[in-house]
């Protein structure tokens, strides 16, 4: 296939010129400017896991009752190693070395970027850098180091090697993106193997391609099938019976975008179709940007300010505070801070802020709750001659008491009455769905509640 000027523009890259320094200095400066814009949360969701892994992996002593969880990232990928590796190497401290590899990762995505469609690519990609990515709880890239943070760059220089059909090094990229995260590696190998047959025009192999994975995939839904748990039922993206009419877009806008982006830019070089082509990518860009504008006026509410407004009003002094899910505390100090309200806090077996003191390790987590713990609780609340109300704070139960058992067993220590929720999930026919909740329990004098083994989260 003889090569395009895109793809001579690709090969000159390699080559040691002086407008190569050019391109790296011009994406280096722009690397701490997305950093800047899209943030850097470093111990954020799949981020603390990771770092919890490097960590464990740096001192065994760590997470001896957790060690299953915090080492699962570390079992098919190198990733957690390698950094593990270099913290050890050069004695740095974990948070220096995380936002040298949160910086290069950066650098390496919008030269990936810029390999694949040129400078147009590069500055999207700068621009888009967290966008969600429809059905999949994924963001092109994280904010956070991940092994994502690397795998996705290496999939985009294996996917310029394929447009340059360089297979050589195509084969290489992949191979590095497999040892990095091997679930990307295979994702990507598809996506290449999908576009080498495109390239080539390759129409019944790529017929028959498409063809097989319908069969495996068909074949692994009836090996796999089984009813789902309400853990994973929460997350609605993973099934498509679950998901909102306007979802179901993500699907096709991405193919009728490159649809409308080839037509565009076959229109252009006419010069019959040249103003309808200039017309069309005129008014998709003015979409986007009326998307955007209005999303930017789209005022969101705190639902943590809403529960302690609610709260506040009919708090007095003497009522406690409990959490079932410790880390909740967290968030509720934080906007009762802003508002300048104090309250008496306890949690399941105490404050989130004691429990850290005891860990040997500061991450995001909380403790494993036990039936222990909610009697525990429950007896400092009746031996407690002040208290005369307990607010019970439910956060994201369904992980953790999807039956609602500890509302249960607080409800028998007087009258309850949920006062504050969150709008319900589109799964709001299965219980614990509501991700936030207040509820309100007078307590009878002289009442003990019963307890049994079974009653706990």
């Amino acid at each position: 296939m003889k090569p395009t000027d895109h793809t001579a523009v690709h090969r000159k890259f390699g080559r040691a010129e002086p407008r190569n320094l050019r391109f790296a200095a011009v994406l280096a400066l722009l690397t701490p400017v997305v950093l800047l814009v899209h943030g850097y949360h470093p111990l954020a969701d799949d981020g603390a896991i990771y770092v919890a892994g490097v960590k464990k992996l740096l001192n065994p002593d760590l997470f001896p009752s957790g060690s299953v969880f915090v080492l699962a990232p570390t079992r098919l990928s190198v990733f957690a190693h390698v950094l593990a590796a270099i913290v050890g190497w050069t004695h740095l401290p974990l948070s220096a070395v995380l936002l040298a590899c949160q910086l290069l990762s950066i650098f390496l995505f919008l030269t990936g970027c810029y390999r694949v469609a040129g400078w147009g690519a590069a500055l999207l990609g700068a621009c888009l850098f967290t966008l969600p990515v429809a059905g999949t709880s994924l963001s092109l890239m994280d904010p956070y180091v991940t092994a994502r943070s690397f795998s996705t760059p290496f999939t985009l220089f294996a996917l310029a090697a394929v447009i340059e059909e360089s297979w050589m090094w195509a084969a290489v990229w992949i191979a590095l993106t497999a040892l990095v995260h091997p679930l990307m590696a295979a994702y990507a190998l598809l996506a290449l193997a999908t576009l080498a047959l495109t390239q080539r025009k390759m129409w019944r192999s790529l017929a028959g391609f498409a063809g097989l994975g319908w069969i495996l995939c068909t074949v692994f839904f009836f090996l796999t099938r089984h009813e789902p748990s309400p853990a994973a039922l929460s997350r609605s993206y993973f099934f498509l019976s679950s998901w909102q009419w306007f979802e179901y877009f993500g699907l096709v806008v991405p193919l009728l975008l490159l649809a409308v982006a080839r037509v565009v830019q076959t229109w252009s070089k006419s010069k019959r179709w040249r103003t309808a082509g200039l017309f069309a990518g005129s008014l998709i860009l003015c979409i986007y940007i009326a998307g955007f504008i209005r999303q930017y006026f789209v005022i969101y509410v705190n639902p943590w300010c809403g529960l302690i407004a609610t709260l506040q009003p009919s708090y007095k002094d003497g009522d406690i505070v409990v959490f079932d899910a410790l880390y909740g505390q967290v968030p509720f100090d934080a906007i009762a801070k802003e508002s300048g309200f104090k309250v008496h806090e306890d949690g399941l077996p105490e404050t989130i802020y004691r429990w850290w003191d005891e860990q040997p390790a500061k991450v995001w987590g909380g403790p494993v709750l036990r039936q222990s713990d909610v009697d525990a609780t429950i007896q400092r609340a009746i031996a407690s001659t002040s208290t005369k109300t307990v607010w019970l704070v439910l956060y994201e139960v369904i992980y953790y008491d999807p039956r609602d058992k500890l509302l249960a067993q607080f409800s028998q220590l007087g009258n309850a009455t949920q006062v504050f929720q969150t709008a319900p999930d589109k799964t709001d026919d299965l219980p614990g769905t509501i991700s936030l909740r207040l509820v309100r329990i007078s307590l009878r004098s002289g009442q003990v509640p019963t307890t049994s083994p079974n009653a706990a989260p």
